[in-house]
């Protein structure tokens, strides 16, 4: 439940407590964006929350942030068009961003996307203090041209791609922030049903999730079912699949599965995606920042099909960076074929100690605590208190102990 305060300080922000947060385009940029803005009500803040309308496909309509006084949503019209019509959204945008100065915003922090240069610009002519923050491993067009005026840049994957040598001393590597209900998944100690060691003991079920976000295509919805198809019998009868699709593929796909006699479970968008995948034997994904931060997290096996039309190119490194780390399977989409794709997966599923050996890389090379780390760094830039419970509310994954042997984390 967030802090709501009834008065006046609260609506217009208290000393060293005004923050503004932009973030737009996808869920990649606004699931980190939305963990640190909550963790910044909680702890009082007023957040200015500078997103488009794509923000409202990712989250509930009854999430309790919407009816929070510390919250405050200005929409802005910035999206992929020509350089031209860009330029002219920028500054239609530019003046909403006045807010920034009416609310008594102190600094503001860019989650990447497009939307979220124009208030992390205007909050430098300003002279508000700034920070971005790069979900990917390469870094983006709006935080490679903010770059050099912000004070900080927050990053997920060392060795990120598309930084000046000159500007490393500015970068932190802190993760990605993991939203709330995915960290709370991660590790429990009152719940002695829930199995950390995980993901490789197949028994009666194989649980197989497919998720192909908003950019999939074909190899999501055509050509991983006709791989799964061709699995042997004794596979396919323990299948249970989890896919999400284009809506318009909705009734293609329940038909294929339900004519093959696979149980499954297709929709076009899974609010308990963390519910899912702690229950997977292995997760078939783009290799998106969120996908790749909460899938390590959890410790879910993984191969990834990185988008080829990324910009820069920057979901494959994502994945390359898991794959070097023995934490997942990177396949380049143009080389899958559904004949090597299904003879990959029978011997995942033959040999489930490979899905132990992807599920221990990625937790090894998993920042559980990334919210903390970049909550510190705000707190201490503005001359407030460092997290005083941080230490309580980090996850220690160093001295786990396993509780049994069955699938799943749950």
């Amino acid at each position: 439940m967030y802090i709501i305060k009834d008065d006046e300080n609260a609506k217009f922000g208290v000393k060293n407590k005004c923050v503004a947060i932009s973030a737009g385009g996808t869920g990649g940029h606004i699931f980190p964006a939305l963990s640190i803005a909550k963790l910044l009500i909680n702890d009082g803040y007023y957040v200015l929350f500078f997103t488009d309308s794509k923000f409202f496909n990712y989250i509930k309509d009854n999430d309790p942030i919407f009816r929070c006084d510390l919250f405050k949503i200005v929409e802005l019209s910035a999206k992929n068009s020509s350089r031209f019509k860009q330029i002219f959204m920028i500054m239609k945008d530019f003046i909403k961003c006045r807010k920034i100065l009416t609310k008594g915003v102190k600094l503001c922090i860019g989650f990447g996307g497009f939307v979220s240069f124009t208030p992390v610009l205007f909050s430098i002519l300003t002279f508000r203090k700034t920070i971005i923050h790069e979900q990917n491993a390469v870094l983006g067009l709006a935080n490679r041209l903010l770059l050099p005026f912000v004070k900080k840049c927050l990053l997920t994957f060392e060795n990120t791609k598309g930084i000046s040598q000159k500007y490393i001393k500015k970068c932190i590597v802190v993760g990605s922030p993991i939203r709330e209900e995915i960290k709370k998944m991660v590790y429990n100690y009152d719940n002695p049903s829930v199995n950390y060691k995980a993901f490789y003991k197949i028994e009666d079920t194989i649980n197989l999730t497919i998720i192909g976000g908003s950019q999939a295509c074909k190899v999501f919805d055509d050509l991983i079912p006709q791989a799964i198809a061709m699995l042997p019998n004794a596979i396919i009868n323990k299948l249970n699949i989890t896919h999400q699709c284009k809506y318009s593929n909705i009734n293609k796909l329940e038909q294929f599965y339900t004519e093959r006699l696979i149980s499954h479970n297709v929709k076009p968008f899974f609010y308990n995606i963390g519910e899912i995948f702690r229950s997977s034997h292995l997760v078939i994904s783009r290799a998106g920042s969120t996908s790749i931060a909460e899938i390590s997290a959890l410790g879910v096996p993984s191969i990834l099909i990185p988008l080829p039309s990324a910009t820069d190119n920057h979901q494959y490194y994502n994945a390359k960076f898991l794959r070097d780390n023995n934490g997942a399977i990177l396949l380049e989409q143009d080389s899958i074929t559904a004949s090597s794709l299904s003879q990959l997966l029978m011997n995942l599923f033959n040999h489930d100690v490979c899905l132990y050996e992807l599920s221990q890389g990625c937790r090894k090379v998993a920042k559980i605590n990334a919210n903390i780390e970049i909550f510190n760094i705000i707190n201490e830039m503005l001359g407030n208190s460092i997290f005083k419970e941080k230490e309580s509310q980090k996850i220690d994954t160093t001295n786990v102990k396993y509780i049994n042997d069955n699938v799943g984390l749950g």
